[in-house]
Formats: C-alpha cells, sequence, structure tokens
C-alpha cells in the first residue's frame, strides 16, 4: 500500500465530521426542498436529490431512494439523508398511495442513505404493522 500524505487522516475525519454535522443541522429543521415522486412504470417510483455536496439549498437532500407499490403495501428503498427528508419521501409516498410502508431496504450504511428511515417508521407505522428493515449485505440475511 503506498504511503499516505501527512495529516490525511485527520483531514478525512475533520471532513466526515463537517459533513455529520451537516447533516445534523439539517435534521432540526422541516424539509422545504421539493421531493417529488416520479413514476418509473405502474408500481415503481422514485424521487431524486440534487447532485453536489451537502448544503443549505439541497439540505441534504443529495441522494436518491425508490419505492415500489405492492399488493401488500408499500417497499421503500432507502430513506434519504434527514428525517425531515425522511417525512417528505412519506409524504410522496402518500401521494401515490395509502398503503403501509411493509418493508425498508437500505442499500448501504452511509447517512444520506439511512438518517431518514425514524421519521418513516414514526410517521408511518402502528404498532401492528409488519415493519421490516433489510440490508442488502447477504451476509446479514436471517
Amino acid at each position: 500500500m503506498p504511503a499516505q500524505p501527512a495529516g490525511w487522516s485527520c483531514r478525512l475525519a475533520l471532513s466526515s465530521l463537517l459533513c455529520l454535522a451537516a447533516l445534523t443541522a439539517f435534521a432540526a429543521q422541516p424539509a422545504t426542498v421539493p421531493v417529488q415522486a416520479v413514476r418509473i412504470s405502474a408500481h415503481a417510483f422514485y424521487v431524486q436529490g440534487k447532485s453536489g455536496e451537502v448544503s443549505h439549498t439541497n439540505q441534504g437532500f443529495n441522494s436518491n431512494a425508490g419505492f415500489v407499490v405492492t399488493g401488500e403495501g408499500v417497499v421503500v428503498f432507502d430513506a434519504l439523508g434527514t428525517p425531515p427528508l425522511g417525512e417528505a419521501l412519506v409524504g410522496a409516498i402518500r401521494s401515490v398511495t395509502d398503503q403501509p410502508i411493509v418493508r425498508v431496504i437500505v442499500s448501504h450504511y452511509h447517512a444520506d442513505h439511512f438518517y431518514g428511515l425514524q421519521a418513516l417508521k414514526a410517521s408511518t407505522l402502528t404498532e401492528t404493522d409488519p415493519f421490516l428493515l433489510t440490508r442488502t449485505d447477504p451476509a446479514s440475511a436471517q
């Protein structure tokens, strides 16, 4: 492995902390960026974030999410990057269907894909809803 430049680990840690701080700041405010469901087939939809770094303009909405409306409920792929964006995603889903969210698949562990999970669970599910969180890592299958 080639030697890393001096201080690279500190710069990496600092940039990670700044990104986390930005996402945390946006988590305290309601999302005002448009999160609209785009139909890609009869039952499949997505919401598309703005490309680029997290900023005040995009409020952390720089990733994408999708959902499929099935006969048993809604399957969501990724939950966006803040609880307010997760709430906006639920709003986009509710603009299409009132079916319950029955499964959420998280593509990977980056905050811009899972930090909205708490809003999905809190705003859409009752104690009897069959909410399941599924990781795409085959080793985690039960």
